[in-house]
């Protein structure tokens, strides 16, 4: 069981962007979203893979959205 991401900031601009981009504000893809920042914190190169329409370009776009 992975322990919960402790970063409140982060995940209160997540789901502001995730509004502000139209999308659906489910608790499955903001621990995705989270999950995606902590993996680039730790790697040097990452790949979003999945099936086609899972939210791969969303999460990415969500986490830039986030940062800037």
């Amino acid at each position: 069981m992975i322990p919960p991401i402790a970063n409140k900031v982060l995940q209160d601009v997540i789901i502001t962007k995730i509004d502000e981009l139209n999308l659906r504000s489910i608790p499955s893809f903001l621990e995705k979203v989270l999950q995606f920042h902590e993996t680039l914190k730790v790697r040097f190169g990452v790949m979003l893979v999945g099936p086609t329409m899972s939210g791969k370009s969303s999460c990415l776009k969500v986490l830039m959205e986030s940062y800037i």
